[in-house]
């Protein structure tokens, strides 16, 4: 039998069940899903393993946090290990417990998956994020690259939700990063794949609706970027430093990428408010991004 696709889903405390609709839909596609409990509430991981194992049984895989909210990376490695350890997966899709899976992006992804790897090894293909009202989210094209097939848009980074990775990826470049905790995790791995020549696409025909954030910073009718809680400036600002000092980028790029984040933040805390409190965050977040802390903001 020739290897399969797994798909990667975190739960935190999920105030719905979107989750066990988007795992029906990825079981009957023929992907084998693997779950990791993130939760912190006692009702809801009683309520999630007896929902997992009433409706699916065996078909899907559940692991749990062993010491409560472990942030984002290690549940991410957890699921890859997992799945390499069958020795029969080709690639992770991963996606938000509150992705809404659809058959036409599944297909569209996995086909574009097949079409690239008969040309180069690359790092990830993604589907295309939408708000709920239709309009799509910005884009990072990368400059001076193109691609033969009209629906694949080289990018410089990639969100994980809705993402395919191929297991090469993993073995040329390692995994997530865990002691970022939350946030920009995606981004360093994207990172990453550029500095290892590893293209990075954005299939266009694989549309999916993601929500970002607390709402978005809209000027002249035109959003900007999404807004986050205060607190998650702390692991924005923090995380970038620490990937870009991990990662060896120096001189104007290294600034540059910090000033666009200070930028951002202000123009967040004087939009929706919160300013001092706002700007607390970002300020420990770099104090301690330059002094190498990292781990979970105690």
């Amino acid at each position: 039998m020739g290897k399969v696709f797994f798909a990667g889903i975190i739960l935190y405390n999920p105030q719905n069940e979107l989750f066990v609709e988007s795992v029906k839909l990825l079981v009957d596609f023929g992907i084998t899903v693997i779950i990791y409990d993130n939760s912190t509430i006692d009702s809801f991981i009683i309520n999630n393993e007896k929902r997992i194992n009433e409706t699916f049984g065996e078909k899907v895989v559940l692991l749990k946090s062993k010491s409560g909210n472990a942030g984002l990376g290690l549940p991410f490695n957890e699921i890859v290990k997992k799945a390499i350890a069958t020795h029969n997966c080709k690639g992770i899709f991963f996606f938000d417990q509150d992705s809404e899976v659809n058959h036409k992006a599944l297909i569209s992804l996995t086909s574009s998956f097949h079409e690239i790897e008969k040309r180069q090894n690359f790092g990830i293909i993604a589907g295309c994020p939408i708000r709920r009202n239709g309009n799509p989210y910005r884009l990072r094209k990368r400059n001076g690259l193109f691609s033969s097939k009209s629906n694949l848009i080289p990018v410089d980074q990639v969100p994980s939700s809705f993402s395919l990775i191929p297991i090469s990826t993993f073995n040329k470049i390692g995994f997530f990063h865990e002691d970022f905790f939350i946030d920009h995790i995606d981004m360093d791995f994207s990172m990453r794949c550029w500095d290892n020549n590893l293209a990075i696409y954005v299939d266009k025909n694989a549309k999916f609706i993601h929500e970002v954030g607390v709402g978005d910073v809209i000027f002249l009718k035109k959003r900007l970027f999404p807004i986050s809680d205060a607190y998650r400036h702390y692991y924005q600002i923090r995380n970038l430093i620490l990937s870009l000092k991990r990662n060896n980028k120096k001189g104007w790029f290294f600034l540059k990428e910090i000033l666009i984040r200070i930028v951002v933040v202000f123009v967040i805390s004087i939009y929706a408010g919160n300013f001092f409190e706002r700007l607390k965050y970002l300020i420990k977040g770099m104090r301690d991004g330059f002094k190498g802390v990292s781990g979970k903001l105690t």
